[in-house]
């Protein structure tokens, strides 16, 4: 959590260039869009901009990774940041995990509601098994490594 209140008013910074449009009934994957163009721009945090009423239940990816002196570090990085300034920052391999899945905690309990931003990096997409999409597979004996951090801002 970035700070107190609901996720509302706090300033996401998702690095993605691309969302994973669902279906509403069940959420199954249906078209991978431009987050920039998608419903005016409505998924689209690759500027930092506060979250106001966005409800997020989706995958991203076309994920910008940092560079530093001209070149990719490889590393991707997403913040959030409350109104007082504080936040959190999670950081991990892009290669390694393509996509990412973040979701506003709607809830129907007031109490609970947006109350926090899960962030989920993946090496591929919902429903992968079916489409086949960035899915990894291993023979016996391969290994497939993940990692990631997550830091106070």
């Amino acid at each position: 959590m970035a700070g107190s209140g609901t996720v509302d008013r706090w300033t996401l910074e998702l690095p993605a260039a691309q969302v994973l449009s669902v279906s509403p009934e069940r959420l199954l994957p249906t078209t991978l869009d431009d987050a920039a163009t998608t419903r005016a721009g409505y998924f689209d945090f690759q500027q930092p901009r506060e979250l106001d009423n966005t409800e997020i239940d989706h995958a991203f990816t076309g994920l910008q990774a940092n560079t530093e002196s001209g070149h990719s570090t490889g590393e991707v990085e997403v913040r959030l940041v409350s109104p007082e300034g504080t936040g959190v920052l999670m950081r991990w391999n892009g290669t390694v995990l393509p996509w990412v899945q973040i979701h506003t905690a709607d809830r129907p309990e007031a109490e609970l509601n947006r109350i926090g931003l899960a962030v989920e990096p993946m090496s591929c997409p919902p429903d992968a098994f079916n489409s086949g999409t960035d899915l990894v597979s291993l023979a016996p004996g391969q290994r497939h490594d993940a990692q990631w951090s997550i830091a106070a801002l």
